[in-house]
């Protein structure tokens, strides 16, 4: 059973944010695992959100025209179009390009948004 006295997601005594201690012993039932899953990607949610902030800073410096809310939002309908093509052709590898480039200008339109 997770505990919320030893787990890292409720405890912040744990440097490592996506493990569980041994007790909490993740795969016991369905609900637990799934639990277990979630706290991983708040996790890396939490690390691409940092990785973004950090991205815009640096546009921010080299390529002001990048941070506007709405260069962000005509990138995206452009990936969305990228996805399409690719789910249309079953090219599972491009797909992934194209998820991640979608990922990236959703997190920079967020980082742009706060900033504004």
């Amino acid at each position: 059973m997770i505990s919320a006295s030893c787990h890292p997601f409720w405890s912040r005594r744990s440097r490592d944010r996506t493990q569980l201690c041994e007790s909490c012993n993740p795969g016991s039932s369905p609900g637990e695992t799934i639990l277990y899953i979630m706290i991983i990607v708040i996790s890396s949610l939490k690390q691409l959100d940092l990785l973004s902030r950090q991205k815009y800073e640096i546009q921010e410096k080299y390529r002001p025209d990048w941070c506007q809310p709405e260069k962000y939002i005509e990138e995206l309908y452009k990936e969305i179009d990228e996805v399409k093509e690719e789910i249309k052709y079953n090219n599972a590898i491009y797909l992934q390009d194209e998820l991640g480039d979608i990922i990236w200008d959703f997190l920079g339109l967020v980082e742009s948004l706060r900033r504004q």
